[in-house]
């Protein structure tokens, strides 16, 4: 494909996820299965121009507001390729010409964004804070409350691109096992710095989602797990089950703002109403799913979030609400399963792409009192 080829179907794949609200990924996806002639390369090529555009879309929304033109894909992509990739006026010009499978010619409007955009690189110091750290305008009190000076290192790591990291099926192979073998088929890894059982390639191996849960499993090797669909908190199943098991992992649906490396399309999608739905939400799902445990055994809350609204605090309130429940500090699970020093905290687990290269997480364990 020519860059113009390549340009053209990106800015498809934007207005497909400006137009719907399917995750960035799935929109591409399907854009991709629905075209198999177009080759690695050239997907590799798309998808850099997608998620580029979609990790700088408040800076790039910025200038073109500034430039006083209407603000769409199309404008992202010009933006991108002059502010980003530095593109001069004479290749827009041969890329945007109209020809097979390239954009139409630029307008007038679209011409004097070019040229008005000719020479400067993105960030600018008139830029608000906002635009120039990527966020919408609402999330900001949340974020700054939980990273105050460190604000702008958090955000420039979030909006990074995130490594792929694989984690080591135990049952079949040791962690160095697996790395030979994946050396063996030319694919590099390095050991994961916090997971013992981790692997980080080098390079991303496929764009496809990995197969549904049961081919997993059944391809793991691993026969003895049990896999339910609950109706909600009040499902009977919880009731027949309560106080039966030794561990409950919580996995709470959350805001995701720890995974805006993976998903940068998802934090414009977010509304204030949507935080205050998931705190009620998450604190439903984890006082039922305390039902489950014994005596002596444990819950583990998780997200995927970095604000403390979804994190911090929801731990707090479960300990207000569950006298029964203690806190079990992270640092203390984390010597006795991992080994060493838990690298973020004493009391919770909470990891963020800056300090440690991960996505932004959060953990809390709490046990459940001896009767």
């Amino acid at each position: 494909m020519t860059p113009g080829a390549q340009v053209a179907a990106a800015i498809e794949i934007l207005a497909a996820i400006d137009a719907g609200d399917r995750p960035a990924d799935d929109v591409a996806a399907d854009y991709f299965r629905h075209r198999r002639y177009i080759g690695a390369k050239d997907r590799a090529q798309i998808s850099s121009h997608t998620y580029t555009v979609l990790r700088h879309r408040a800076s790039l929304d910025w200038w073109i507001a500034r430039c006083g033109v209407a603000i769409g894909p199309r404008n992202r992509m010009l933006s991108y390729l002059a502010l980003i990739e530095r593109w001069q006026r004479e290749k827009m010009m041969t890329s945007f010409d109209g020809g097979r499978f390239r954009p139409p010619l630029l307008c007038q409007a679209e011409e004097r964004l070019v040229r008005r955009l000719a020479g400067h690189s993105l960030y600018h110091p008139e830029m608000p804070r906002v635009a120039a750290n990527e966020i919408p305008e609402w999330l900001e009190p949340y974020l700054q409350s939980v990273f105050g000076k460190g604000l702008e290192r958090e955000m420039a790591a979030l909006n990074a691109t995130a490594p792929t990291d694989l984690r080591v099926n135990l049952l079949r192979a040791d962690r160095e096992i697996a790395r030979r073998a994946l050396a063996a088929e030319s694919v590099c890894t390095e050991p994961t710095p916090l997971s013992p059982i981790g692997l980080r390639l080098h390079e991303r191996v496929s764009s496809w989602r990995l197969e549904r849960s049961a081919r997993r499993l059944r391809r793991a090797g691993v026969n003895n797990v049990e896999r339910r669909t609950l109706s909600g908190e009040r499902d009977k199943w919880v009731k027949r089950h309560a106080g039966s098991f030794d561990r409950v992992f919580v996995d709470v649906p959350c805001l995701g703002t720890g995974t805006w490396r993976r998903n940068p399309d998802a934090k414009w999608r977010m509304r204030p109403e949507d935080l205050s739905e998931l705190i009620e939400r998450q604190q439903q799902i984890l006082r039922s799913a305390a039902r489950l445990v014994r005596p002596g055994g444990r819950l583990i809350y998780a997200t995927c979030s970095v604000l403390r609204e979804e994190d911090e605090m929801q731990a707090e309130a479960f300990l207000a609400a569950e006298p029964d429940f203690s806190a079990y500090p992270v640092a203390r699970a984390w010597e006795e399963t991992i080994g060493g020093a838990s690298p973020a905290g004493e009391d919770y687990l909470r990891l963020t792409p800056a300090r440690h290269g991960t996505d932004g997480f959060f953990v809390a364990i709490f046990e459940r009192l001896q009767t």
